[in-house]
C-alpha cells in the first residue's frame, strides 16, 4: 500500500503544527548597521492551542509575531506556517497565507468612516469565494457574536475602546482563519473590558478550532495561555515563575 495514502501517514499530515519555527534568526540594517534582532528560534504550535509570548519590551516578540503573520519573509533558519515555508516564499505565496490568517492590534485599525459591519465586511472582501450577500449575513453574525448587535450601524468614531476591539476581533474571526495573531490586543483597556476580549477570543477560537497567538504585557490575562512563552534579548527563554513573566 502507498504510504502516503495510509492511515497513518494521513494522520501524521493532520497533525503537523500550524507553526514551526527552526534555527530562526532575523537581522534588521545593512552593513555596519546590521543587528540581529531573533536568536535561533525554535517553536512549534499546534491547531487550537492558545498561546501567550511575553517578555521585556524589546525583546523581540513583534518581530517573531510579523514573521508568523508572512508580513515578512524569513531570512535564517525555518518558518512554516500551516505547511507552507516562509523562507524564499514568494509575494503571492505570503499573499494567500495571509487570507488564512487574522490580526488584531493594539491600535484597531478600523476605518473610522465606516460602521462596524462594513468593518468586519472588509476583511472577508478579500476571498473570491463569497457573494455580496452571504457577506453581508457573515459580518452580521459575527457582530452579533461579538454582542455588539446594537452597534451593527454605528461609525466606528463613535464606540468606545472596547466595543472597537470587539470589531476588532470580529474582522480578524469572520473569514474562520486558522491562526489569529494578536500584538497586545487588551493594552488600551480597563480590566473588565480586556477581561471581555480576551475571552471572547477564547471562545470564537474553540468554536472555530483557530490558533490563537497573543504577544502582552498584560499579566491579567495569562490565565487563558495554553502555553505561555519567554522573550529576552531576541531569544526563546525558560522561565520558571509565571508570576515574573510580565515587566
Amino acid at each position: 500500500m502507498d504510504t502516503l495514502s495510509s492511515p497513518a501517514a494521513t494522520a501524521a499530515a493532520v497533525e503537523q503544527p500550524v507553526i514551526l519555527a527552526q534555527n530562526l534568526n532575523h537581522y534588521f540594517g545593512q552593513g555596519e548597521l546590521r543587528k540581529q534582532a531573533l536568536f535561533d528560534i525554535n517553536l512549534e504550535i499546534q491547531a487550537g492551542e492558545i498561546i501567550i509570548m511575553t517578555g521585556p519590551s524589546g525583546s523581540g516578540k513583534t518581530t517573531l509575531l510579523t514573521l508568523m503573520g508572512g508580513l515578512r519573509s524569513a531570512q535564517e533558519g525555518s518558518l512554516k506556517l500551516l505547511g507552507q515555508e516562509i523562507q524564499g516564499a514568494t509575494r503571492q505565496q505570503l499573499l494567500q497565507l495571509r487570507k488564512q490568517i487574522g490580526y488584531i492590534f493594539q491600535a484597531h485599525n478600523l476605518m473610522t468612516f465606516l460602521t462596524a459591519k462594513q468593518n468586519v465586511r472588509m476583511a472577508l472582501e478579500l476571498h473570491d469565494q463569497y457573494g455580496r450577500g452571504d457577506m453581508d449575513a457573515m459580518a452580521t453574525d459575527m457582530i452579533r457574536a461579538v454582542g455588539l448587535e446594537n452597534r451593527t450601524d454605528y461609525y466606528a468614531e463613535n464606540l468606545s475602546g472596547g466595543q472597537k476591539q470587539r470589531v476588532a476581533i470580529a474582522r480578524a474571526l469572520v473569514s474562520r482563519p486558522k491562526i489569529i495573531l494578536a500584538d497586545e490586543p487588551t493594552a488600551a483597556l480597563d480590566k473588565k473590558s480586556g477581561r471581555d476580549v480576551v475571552n471572547l477570543m477564547q471562545q470564537l477560537a474553540q468554536e472555530q478550532r483557530c490558533t490563537i497567538l497573543i504577544v502582552t504585557h498584560d499579566n491579567r490575562i495569562l490565565d487563558i495561555a495554553d502555553r505561555i512563552v519567554y522573550m529576552e534579548d531576541g531569544r526563546l527563554a525558560d522561565h520558571p515563575d509565571p508570576a515574573a513573566l510580565v515587566h
